[in-house]
């Protein structure tokens, strides 16, 4: 009997490899909470395709203005928006099954076995890690991938490090950013200076004991002005900062008040966006801060309780058992811990209306999905043995940061 040397045999075996790899799209969004809710909100979508990921961002929406009826109306010139540009992100696993793994697995169920455990391990490839480039600075990505996806940390760690009250925000509780973002500057004020706190000012003049403001701090987030003055600009929360009060952190004592902070000046001063952030994912350590702040209470509190999957609780109410952990509600946010979060104090609020993963392959009629990955199979040239991967192109969007929030211990 002649036993197959190569993956075009007869034998059917008990999953094929372009359907076991197609699997990796369901598996993976299973495995992480984030995915699942964004999938559930139609926000796993497929991109138009080009060479680049391009989108509208909304500086600002003029306000109409009183018209008598009499005369000639006031017209402006269109300014109110830009357009955002990130490259494709592209991954890639593979394994070379060689010649003498092939001839050395000739046997029917051995050769069976090794091609299921070489389909495994490129599936568990993917569903294991490659949601860990969500949280990556993807300018300055680990490894200097060429292509690399741009995750949180590309516009939420460009915080700067200065401490000078010119670097903070209002309160000394914020750390101001700086840099861009898909091509659009994320710094304060670039498209406008319309901007006043309490004294008149987008800086503060006179530092006040009462209002917890020091002479040259930025007002921002608190005060009015001009949306486009802070439509690009993430807010990040210093959880050490001395504002807070004697030994800060985040803690039992201070977590629910840091955690209201952020919620609350997540909202853009424009009125017709989508609103504050709506999910908070949480490293171990806040977590469970958290839960030590709500041990005794949470159970009756209105603000923060566990999630019961069997009543599919989540955004979409999609099933609440795919998620696979307790989601916490919070002042109206999701509160969830994610065990890819690099840093292991810090939580990143998102509003799940503007955050989206824009995969480039093809929507499958089949299972009724957008792949994140695509299967691969070949020859090694020569005849050396075969060739097995999976291929992964596509993009992580924010709309805008302005809707996220960086909670980090920054002094």
């Amino acid at each position: 009997m002649a036993y197959p040397t190569t993956f075009m045999s007869n034998y059917n075996f008990a999953v094929n490899f372009q359907n076991r790899l197609n699997e990796i799209t369901t598996t993976t969004i299973r495995n992480r909470v984030l995915l699942t809710m964004m999938q559930s909100l139609g926000r796993i979508m497929p991109a138009d395709g080009g060479e680049l990921l391009e989108w509208i961002v909304y500086m600002r929406n003029p306000k109409p203005r009183g018209y008598s009826g009499e005369g000639v109306p006031e017209y402006n010139a269109p300014d109110s928006f830009r357009t955002a540009r990130l490259p494709w992100g592209s991954y890639h696993h593979g394994l070379k099954l060689d010649r003498i793994k092939i001839q050395t697995n000739k046997g029917k169920q051995a050769f069976i076995n090794v091609i299921s455990q070489s389909i495994q391990e490129v599936s568990d490839s993917f569903t294991n890690r490659w949601p860990e480039y969500f949280y990556q600075d993807g300018d300055n990505p680990p490894g200097g991938e060429a292509r690399p996806l741009i995750g949180f940390y590309t516009w939420l760690g460009k915080y700067s490090t200065n401490t000078a009250a010119a670097y903070q925000g209002y309160q000394g509780k914020v750390r101001i950013v700086s840099g861009s973002y898909a091509g659009i500057t994320m710094d304060l004020g670039t498209e406008s200076s319309e901007w006043a706190g309490d004294d008149g000012y987008d800086t503060v003049q006179t530092g006040s004991v009462t209002l917890g403001t020091t002479t040259g701090q930025k007002w921002w987030p608190h005060g009015q002005g001009d949306s486009a003055y802070d439509f690009f600009h993430p807010l990040v929360v210093k959880t050490a900062s001395a504002s807070w009060g004697t030994n800060p952190a985040f803690d039992e004592v201070y977590c629910e008040k840091m955690l209201d902070f952020g919620i609350m000046y997540s909202r853009r001063n424009s009125k017709g966006d989508k609103g504050p952030i709506n999910l908070i994912i949480s490293a171990t350590t806040p977590m469970l801060a958290i839960r030590n702040r709500f041990s005794a209470t949470y159970r009756t509190m209105a603000e923060i309780v566990p999630s019961d999957p069997g009543r599919g609780n989540g955004p979409g109410m999609g099933p609440g058992s795919a998620y696979g952990k307790p989601i916490y509600q919070f002042n109206g946010c999701y509160l969830v811990d994610d065990y890819d979060m690099p840093n292991s104090s810090d939580l990143i609020g998102l509003n799940l209306q503007t955050i989206s993963y824009r995969p480039v392959h093809p929507y499958n009629q089949t299972t009724g999905q957008t792949p994140i990955m695509e299967p691969y199979e070949g020859e090694i040239p020569g005849g050396g043995g075969k060739l097995l991967g999976g291929f992964n192109l596509g993009q992580l969007q924010i709309d805008t940061p302005r809707n996220s929030v960086l909670w980090s211990p920054l002094v």
